[in-house]
């Protein structure tokens, strides 16, 4: 979760897959507004992986930087239809053995 220095009745919390519903997206991050204290959040942006961190970007209000389970790096702009901006794509395997002989 993340706090915006910009606007601090937002608050961004990123979340995982929701076993009860299997067709929804594996990780989400959403920005909740406590100024209105609606039951709905502001905003709602996707992820094809779990997301396990989420902040907003200090350079900009309206950018949201996420890291996943699969270890990509993700960017929402919260002004764009489109949303999400950039996913970085992972060529090599996440976890790697190396071997060292002395």
């Amino acid at each position: 979760m993340d706090w915006s220095m910009q606007y601090p009745e937002l608050l961004v919390a990123s979340y995982n897959n929701n076993e009860e519903a299997p067709h929804e997206p594996d990780g989400v991050a959403l920005i909740w507004n406590m100024k209105y204290q609606k039951e709905s959040p502001e905003y709602i942006f996707h992820c094809q992986s779990g997301v396990t961190s989420v902040t907003f970007a200090k350079f900009h209000p309206n950018l949201i930087v996420g890291g996943t389970y699969s270890g990509q790096i993700v960017l929402w702009d919260n002004r764009s239809s489109k949303r999400l901006l950039y996913r970085e794509h992972r060529c090599l395997p996440l976890h790697t053995h190396i071997q060292c002989t002395v």
